[in-house]
């Protein structure tokens, strides 16, 4: 187990051989980071840090815990107070991530960020048996990615499983992307709206 209260000023580590480096040039913050019997348990409270490359992310806290057998990890919970999302896609290939989430996470592209974020999931990434999702959401697009259509500035809510739920958007300034269904973009000044699912 490592736990630790830092203020850092270039560091600089890597979390496995075939990952690139992760350069850290300024970040402060309480950690607490377990791994055993299955379990790997992240817990960060405040973290926020700027690279080398000029990548920021702003301080949040949150939690993670991934089990599974081996490095397979294949159930996990993820909570966050806020987060951006746009720099967690550039830092993807640097964290011990599967390769199925790092070619979803390029493959979608999500930007925005998520407010009281709550995820709950069992299962392999894509073939989920289980999951529940919780979280506002603002400004967030997605990339087209097979019959996954493409959005952005869509804000709002979600709170759901695989068993139903209900999205909710109230956003300003919005695109929507469906080559299969329209033949160009649709753009709205404004839109609100409540969709559920069973």
């Amino acid at each position: 187990a490592l736990k630790a209260d830092a203020d850092l000023l270039n560091f600089r580590a890597r979390r496995a051989p075939a990952l690139p480096e992760l350069d850290l040039q300024q970040s402060g913050w309480r950690l607490c980071w377990k791994r055993g019997g299955g379990v790997l348990d992240f817990n960060a409270r405040r973290p926020g840090f700027s690279t080398g490359d000029g990548l920021t992310l702003q301080p949040a806290d949150l939690s993670l815990t991934l089990s599974g057998s081996g490095n397979a990890y294949n159930r996990g919970e993820l909570q966050a107070s806020a987060l951006e999302l746009a720099p967690l896609v550039v830092l993807a290939d640097r964290l011990p991530l599967s390769a199925e989430i790092r070619r979803a996470l390029e493959a979608y592209s999500p930007a925005g960020g998520v407010r009281e974020l709550a995820v709950k999931w069992d299962g392999a990434w894509p073939a989920l048996k289980t999951y529940a999702l919780r979280g506002r959401f603002h400004d967030l697009s997605l990339r087209q990615h097979g019959r996954f259509p493409a959005f952005s500035g869509f804000s709002g809510s979600i709170d759901g499983n695989e068993r139903g739920g209900i999205l909710q958007v109230s956003s300003q300034n919005a695109q929507l992307e469906m080559p299969g269904v329209f033949r160009d973009t649709l753009q709205f000044d404004s839109l609100t709206g409540q969709l559920g699912w069973m």
